[in-house]
């Protein structure tokens, strides 16, 4: 569920500007969006060493060049 949750909270902070223009939503709300999206996002990091195994996600792939 929380994986859910996770990718949904993350597909509004991509496109919350259009929200914002759009009348979707309040600036207030978008700050109290990143609250719940930082913790939804913070819950994971127990579990991530067994979703990077389960996904099959590469050490390279954690490294950004600039």
């Amino acid at each position: 569920m929380r994986i859910k949750q996770a990718y949904a909270l993350t597909i509004i902070m991509e496109n919350r500007d259009w929200y914002l223009e759009n009348d979707y939503m309040e600036g207030s709300k978008t700050k109290s969006l990143r609250r719940v999206y930082n913790k939804v996002i913070g819950s994971f990091r127990s579990e991530l060493p067994v979703l990077i195994d389960a996904l099959g996600v590469n050490e390279k792939q954690f490294y950004i060049r600039p």
